[in-house]
């Protein structure tokens, strides 16, 4: 009778070819994962400090990390804001009328959010190598849509970089405050490569949407609890 798959392997007892005296057995062990740090030559009986998980990235921070950066592709880019700095803009309009009509909701830009938009289509300019499909700035975070065109030398954090700097600079020679990118948004950023299954078609409308998603929210909290 087999043994169901489930049930853990246990240590057998077989015949060894080696010299052994009759009827005597060897206890063969169960081949088991290599301790940590055993490779390193870890005396008999020392330990070695197994480090402690990490914490899972927050949502806006998550990054494929298997994915080859420098590779054409398109991008779902998420740039956060940084708690204390000013907003975006500001969410207006009805969340009742249909996105793309008039009257629906929509994000007006306060300077800031200005500055940052200006700065996301001047990136396919300062770099030829990109193209923005589609962006939308929140008050409190930005989407952009990006494609890298063909096999790239720099990395995508480089054109993420350029991008935070470009819209302090601008937001600085705009309003005679100066600021520095990274004092604008959270270090870091979420990209979400567009895979086979994921529509093109889909990433637009869920970016063009977002205003009319966070009026909902607004007005209409009792269904989001």
């Amino acid at each position: 009778m087999k043994r169901p798959k489930s049930e853990p392997i246990i240590e057998k007892r077989l015949p060894s070819e080696a010299c052994l005296s009759p009827g005597e057995e060897r206890l063969l062990p169960v081949a088991e994962e290599p301790l940590p740090g055993a490779e390193a030559g870890l005396s008999s009986g020392e330990e070695r400090l197994l480090p402690v998980a990490e914490e899972p990235l927050p949502h806006y921070h998550k990054r494929a990390f298997a994915h080859n950066y420098r590779a054409p592709f398109i991008y779902h880019i998420i740039l956060k804001k940084r708690e204390g700095v000013t907003p975006f803009g500001a969410v207006r309009g009805d969340a009742r009328i249909k996105p793309g009509e008039p009257g629906c909701a929509f994000v007006e830009e306060t300077k800031l959010g200005k500055s940052i938009a200006k700065s996301i289509l001047n990136l396919q300019v300062q770099f030829p190598i990109l193209q923005i499909y589609q962006f939308m700035v929140m008050p409190d975070h930005v989407h952009i849509l990006l494609r890298v065109r063909e096999w790239s030398e720099k990395h995508l954090d480089y054109y993420i970089e350029s991008l935070v700097s470009a819209a302090g600079n601008h937001y600085s020679a705009k309003a005679g405050t100066p600021i520095e990118g990274k004092d604008i948004f959270q270090p870091g950023y979420c990209d979400k490569p567009l895979l086979l299954q994921r529509s093109l078609d889909c990433l637009f409308r869920y970016i063009m949407e977002n205003p009319h998603r966070l009026a909902m929210q607004r007005q209409f909290p009792q269904f989001f609890r």
